[in-house]
């Protein structure tokens, strides 16, 4: 359990670190840290979406032969 946490807090904080780099972004400015948190928060919400979609997908299938 632990190790999947802890791959989770890596890959969150990788995503993190793309976006700051990607963007150009100086999180110590406010106006730029409110753009961070923005767009962070909306690459959340798309990785929660797919994953349900991807979820939803496999419990339509049939698993039984």
């Amino acid at each position: 359990m632990r190790l999947v946490s802890l791959l989770l807090i890596t890959f969150l904080l990788l995503g993190g670190f793309f976006i700051i780099s990607n963007e150009g972004l100086h999180v110590q400015k406010t106006d730029e840290r409110n753009v961070f948190i923005e767009k962070y928060s909306l690459w959340i919400i798309k990785l929660v979406s797919q994953a349900a979609t991807i979820t939803g997908n496999a419990l339509k299938l049939d698993w039984l032969p």
